[in-house]
């Protein structure tokens, strides 16, 4: 991997890291989300001197700097997800550079979703894996789009027409919103690289982007003022794609006056979580 892609790829894993612990804590700002990291440390290390400002190394967390030992130990042992950011298999997925390459069919081999591979293709089995916009799960998507295993290439049909917007969302909740910039970049670079094939509605540029995502802020406005929604959370995101999926269909019921939020979409996005939560991904070696 060359030089710039691994530092590229380190700052947006280091990034992530440390939003999660600052979403973790709770906090707005970054002095209180620092003063809040030096309590947890002097709370693990009674002995250790009070200090009049909070360490530097904390606000450090959130420029992309990567925790070293102890305190990265440390803080994985009290605050699990942390552990999941640092071994995501998105950062190994990100970094594959050969045109053809053979790294990504052997990865998405080895995807099995409750005990079953990702083949034959079932709609049932994407609503699955990628009903619910989530960081975490986003390796096996950028993975489906770079195999040319031909067994995958359905799932590769059905994600040219959804990734763009599976990013956006992504982007637009946590983690990933603090450092969105970041993983359009990597993601575009590959995009360029012709390494996810075609993907629609694809945003040729950072400005496209944001752009982008500003117009989905829009709409998740007006659903949160029609009360279908109220938070950046699993449920308000994965609404906002059910309905990113029928715009018409809303668009329509707006227009005749119908503000209510359909039951039957309500059902669709609780049906969603449901299958989303209860579904297991693990690497089978």
């Amino acid at each position: 991997m060359s030089h710039p892609f691994r530092r590229e790829i380190q700052k947006l894993r280091a990034l992530v890291f440390g939003y999660t612990l600052f979403f973790i804590a709770g906090y707005e700002l970054n002095r209180d989300f620092a003063m809040w990291c030096d309590r947890w440390w002097r709370a693990r290390h009674p002995h250790s001197s009070a200090r009049s400002k909070p360490n530097t190394k904390w606000f450090d967390l959130l420029e992309g700097a990567w925790p070293r030992d102890p305190w990265r130990r440390e803080l994985k042992e009290d605050f699990p997800a942390l552990r999941g950011v640092e071994d995501n298999p998105l950062w190994t997925v990100l970094a594959w550079e050969d045109i053809p390459s053979d790294a990504a069919d052997l990865f998405i081999q080895r995807v099995h979703m409750n005990g079953a591979p990702l083949h034959p293709f079932t709609e049932k089995g994407m609503e699955a894996l990628c009903g619910c916009p989530d960081w975490t799960r986003l390796a096996y998507l950028v993975a489906l789009l770079r195999t040319r295993d031909l067994r995958y290439l359905t799932h590769r049909l059905w994600l040219r027409k959804n990734f763009s917007c599976y990013v956006k969302l992504v982007c637009l909740t946590t983690p990933c919103c603090a450092c969105s910039s970041e993983l359009y970049r990597r993601l575009h670079e590959l995009y360029l690289l012709g390494q996810l094939g075609e993907v629609d509605h694809w945003p040729m540029n950072l400005q496209a982007f944001n752009k982008a995502l500003r117009r989905h802020e829009l709409l998740w406005g007006s659903l949160e003022r029609k009360n279908w929604l109220h938070e950046w959370d699993a449920f308000g995101v994965t609404m906002l794609w059910h309905v990113m999926a029928d715009l018409q269909l809303i668009a329509s019921r707006f227009d005749q006056g119908q503000n209510d939020c359909p039951r039957g979409l309500l059902q669709r996005v609780r049906t969603t979580l449901t299958k989303h939560s209860e579904t297991v991904i693990k690497l089978i070696d």
